[in-house]
């Protein structure tokens, strides 16, 4: 959902002329209740699937690190892919769902 934008109250006084685009260019972007949700939700969603990719991926990158014996770096990643998972298990109980 895109925010819409209002005119600033400098542009909405009396014997003004604006052109068609001068409300868009200028003014503040209005959010109403149901935006800031949708926004919330939206980026709750973000930051999970973020999590959930950086999990999947330091996973195979530590696997790959392992196999080249390059063990403080597989240790570093392994300590990336816990910390993604405590992220996605705190999501995952705060919206309710399980894993």
């Amino acid at each position: 959902m895109v925010p819409r934008r209002l005119p600033s109250p400098a542009s909405s006084s009396a014997g003004t002329k604006a052109g068609p685009g001068a409300a868009a260019s200028e003014g503040k972007v209005l959010v109403n209740k149901f935006n800031r949700r949708d926004a919330m939700v939206d980026a709750a969603k973000l930051q999970l699937d973020v999590a959930l990719y950086i999990e999947a991926l330091s996973a195979d990158l530590r696997a790959m690190a392992k196999t080249a014996d390059l063990r403080t770096l597989a240790y570093f990643l392994e300590m990336v892919r816990m910390e993604a998972s405590i992220q996605v298990e705190n999501h995952a109980h705060a919206r309710g769902v399980p894993r």
